[in-house]
């Protein structure tokens, strides 16, 4: 038996809510649906949600969030929300705009209307939110109500089976090597910084690397790839960018990295980690990108900004003018947490362009320089949250998706966490 489409009938039809029902209905749920206008007649075999108007099926309120060219108009008072009860519904009637509230995640919403919200790197920071202050970024509320959802379709006799995506990890790679092949001025300079500051044990390590008499801390790669063992497939990206303040990586023309990086691209996906510097000078990206492909020999498709300095819509009509069509950056680097409330991937809506892009968006949930450099946690913390959030995840049809970086054999520890990541 054929599953009915979805109709949803709607006083205005716009790119918003078209955009809405085709993440919630047609990538999520796998669901056929179609928009119709007040005048239209539903069939009688379709499944209707009647938005923002009186009519039979499912009714549910407008808030006015899918009305183009509102940005600052609309605001939810997240706090008289009760988030636990927005997909549920009594007698067909919901109390809440879901439609609605997945498009205000999804879209980022709260990041332009708090545009002149910045971090000292420039970045739209989690504590800036009044979702940080209510704790709503620790749970992917989006995934959960997709899933509500979906729950009451089975219980109206419409098929939709359960999708899950297994936790993902990836990994930055800032700096390919941490002592070997930076040169005598660098090397200089650290000796003289970790002298001073007397961190003896720093200075013993780094004249032992470069004396050839120990491995450099970094140099991780191989470590990684055991300890992750087959069948899985990380994506690994690659700062190439110019030094300065804020870029300290190995040079992108050291015959060392070129020859990693290599390796890496013929065995994993391999994406960009464009430059801090990138944000403020866009050419950098492009020309960071060109020299990555340069030396895999692969079009380069995948991004995630370093320090996660991006800011919208600027940044992501960037990657997608550079033919970037994967970004892995939806995150925080102060909280764990789901920014844009879903742990799946979903199409950027360009809020104003109104319009849907090509651009895939990858949230992550939990990073480990967030855990051990800004919260201050150990190794077994941050499995105990590890842990916690994949259950979580996959209670909603969700994903937990994890970024490392190749230092992290180095933190008292850490040095097998991958392992106990299963």
């Amino acid at each position: 038996m054929q599953n009915p489409r979805i109709f949803i009938k709607a006083l205005t039809i716009g790119p918003r809510l078209r955009y809405v029902a085709e993440e919630i209905f047609k990538r999520r749920l796998g669901l056929d649906f179609v928009l119709g206008d007040e005048s239209s007649i539903p069939p009688t075999e379709d499944f209707l949600i009647s938005y923002g108007m009186e009519s039979r099926g499912w009714i549910v309120p407008e808030s006015g969030i899918l009305k183009t060219g509102t940005l600052d108009e609309v605001k939810f008072n997240f706090a008289n929300i009760d988030f636990k009860k927005v997909a549920e519904q009594e007698d067909n009637r919901f109390n809440t705009d879901w439609l609605g509230m997945i498009f205000w995640f999804l879209s980022r919403q709260e990041e332009y209307q708090m545009k002149h919200q910045q971090d000292q790197h420039g970045r739209f920071a989690a504590h800036f939110s009044p979702l940080f202050k209510l704790d709503k970024f620790h749970f992917p509320w989006v995934d959960f109500w997709i899933d509500r959802l979906r729950e009451q379709l089975l219980d109206a006799a419409i098929l939709v089976s359960k999708q899950t995506l297994p936790p993902e990890i990836s990994f930055d790679i800032d700096h390919m090597l941490a002592y070997r092949e930076k040169g005598f001025l660098r090397n200089a300079a650290g000796l003289l910084r970790d002298g001073l500051s007397f961190q003896f044990g720093r200075v013993a390590k780094r004249l032992s690397v470069l004396a050839g008499l120990s491995t450099d801390p970094y140099e991780a790669l191989s470590e990684i790839e055991f300890q992750i063992g087959p069948g899985h497939n990380p994506a690994f990206f690659i700062w190439i960018g110019n030094y300065g303040p804020y870029d300290k990586g190995l040079s992108w023309e050291n015959p060392f990295f070129r020859r990693t990086v290599k390796l890496l691209s013929e065995k994993y996906r391999v994406g960009l980690h464009p430059s801090w510097a990138a944000l403020s000078e866009p050419g950098r990206l492009k020309a960071e990108k060109q020299r990555l492909e340069n030396i895999t020999g692969i079009q380069v498709l995948h991004n995630r900004f370093h320090y996660l300095r991006f800011r919208l819509p600027e940044s992501y009509r960037l990657l997608i003018s550079n033919g970037i069509e994967h970004d892995y950056s939806m995150g925080f680097s102060d909280t764990p947490g789901y920014r844009a409330g879903t742990g799946w991937p979903f199409y950027w809506y360009d809020l104003e362009r109104e319009e849907k892009t090509r651009l895939l968006v990858h949230p992550f949930g939990l990073m480990d320089s967030c855990a051990r450099y800004k919260l201050n946690w150990n190794a077994e913390k941050f499995l105990e949250e590890y842990k916690k959030m994949k259950s979580a995840a996959a209670a909603v049809s969700g994903r937990l998706h994890v970024v490392m970086h190749n230092e992290f054999g180095t933190w008292k520890g850490w040095e097998q966490i991958l392992r106990q990541m299963d």
